[in-house]
């Protein structure tokens, strides 16, 4: 009898796991189908309304990364394959230079390359070659600006690094701004830099035995953001909060006196009991990504923050956001913060006045799976959106709908951010 019971639950799981797999599988056949009829039916010639080129990075393996630039008012695709390590995590681009840099995440260097061929035409490797995964460049594209992680150091303190993209010299190093930063932002004006970094150290397959991996520093908990000087080199304010969650993102205001930065309550899974993070999970209501399985750390509701960097007080957002926040983007036309959230598939509107929560985007409804990159092209009139798969969509903000979805056949975005720039380029 025993041995029936077993032989049933084995059977029980094995129809599980197919029934999970063939709902995946349809799933996908009916976003490809849905793809397929909206381009027969003509709706992809709203493209003829767009201007601008977007660029997204991604990966083919560990130490491939890949960019696609798409070129909305032509149609025009063009593709480039870059070495690195880390993965393909966002892309920094100086319309007035012609220039763009590919950042990845935990890699070795960045990558300069043309923006009107993609062509690669050099790189930037700083002293302790673990890349933060975002940068900023002043307008002129003389000047580049992103995050070194120094996990080699004790302190697990990152740096910023301000690089001459000219003489291809570090200008300025500014050490202590975070643990694990992330994200670097100037303001309009060139004055300041504003720094996210999580203040946790993320637990990675394979990285295990790596000594800045110990369950030591995987415990520490001290997310925070700086406030920087960028002609004197001085932190003008650096505020670590006590909490458990990772700050990710930051974006800046048009006026340079605001800033906000978003941020994701965390459960590190290491040394836990399958208990307690079945107890977690179900208080969640989502089961685990396998992301979360990689990372070993479970993604909890989103936090965001306004700064004022005149006075350098912190504004905690009042509703709750929703689990996994994943990009920011900033409507200076609308005065409005558009924040993702993949694991719920939400993309919240928050209106940057009043501070307040405006609407919720139900990505699900919409026809969005996974909403992970954001951007908003330069009329302010679409958001556009990459999923963790193969697809770019197109929300029309004020009508609140998909007005266009592309599919890439053999694409992975994973985390990858969108950076826009008017087609003008060519």
């Amino acid at each position: 009898m025993k041995k029936l019971l077993k032989f049933y639950a084995l059977i029980s799981k094995a129809v599980r796991k197919f029934q999970m797999k063939t709902r995946h599988y349809r799933l996908l056949v009916f976003s490809l189908r849905r793809t397929l009829k909206r381009q027969r039916l003509g709706k992809c010639k709203i493209r003829k309304e767009f201007k601008d080129c977007i660029f997204v990075p991604g990966n083919f393996s560990l130490n491939r990364l890949f960019l696609n630039k798409i070129d909305l008012s032509s149609g025009k695709i063009l593709k480039n394959t870059y070495s690195g390590g880390g993965h393909g995590h966002s892309v920094v681009i100086s319309a007035e230079a012609q220039k763009g840099w590919l950042i990845p995440e935990n890699g070795y260097f960045i990558t300069e390359f043309e923006l009107d061929t993609l062509k690669p035409v050099g790189v930037i490797k700083p002293d302790k070659d673990v890349m933060g995964g975002h940068g900023s460049c002043s307008q002129n594209g003389r000047k580049l600006y992103f995050v070194d992680r120094g996990l080699n150091d004790s302190t697990l303190e990152s740096s910023l690094i301000i690089f001459d993209t000219d003489t291809r010299k570090v200008l300025r190093k500014v050490d202590n701004i975070g643990i694990f930063a992330h994200d670097v932002q100037i303001t309009s004006d060139e004055r300041l830099a504003i720094v996210a970094s999580y203040g946790q150290i993320f637990f990675f397959v394979g990285q295990a035995k790596n000594a800045r991996f110990s369950r030591k520093n995987l415990m520490v908990r001290k997310p925070s953001f700086a406030v920087i000087d960028i002609e004197s080199g001085k932190i003008l304010q650096k505020h670590i909060f006590d909490s458990n969650f990772a700050l990710s993102h930051a974006v800046v205001d048009s006026t340079g006196k605001a800033a906000y930065v978003q941020g994701t309550l965390t459960e590190i899974m290491n040394g836990k009991k399958e208990k307690e993070i079945g107890c977690i999970i179900k208080k969640r209501g989502i089961a685990l990504t396998q992301e979360e399985k990689h990372r070993g750390t479970i993604f909890l509701n989103g936090v965001q923050f306004k700064i004022n960097l005149e006075n350098f007080t912190v504004q905690k957002l009042k509703q709750p956001l929703f689990y996994r926040t994943q990009s920011l983007a900033f409507s200076e036309k609308l005065n409005e913060i558009y924040e993702s959230h993949a694991i719920s598939r939400k993309i919240t509107v928050i209106d940057a006045n009043s501070y307040v929560l405006k609407r919720v985007i139900d990505c699900a409804h919409a026809g969005v799976s996974d909403p992970r990159g954001l951007a908003l092209t330069h009329d302010s009139k679409f958001l556009v959106i990459t999923n963790r798969w193969k697809n770019i969509y197109f929300f029309d903000i004020e009508k609140g709908q998909i007005a266009e979805d592309m599919t890439f056949a053999s694409y992975n975005w994973l985390n990858s951010h969108i950076s826009i720039c008017p087609s003008s380029i060519d």
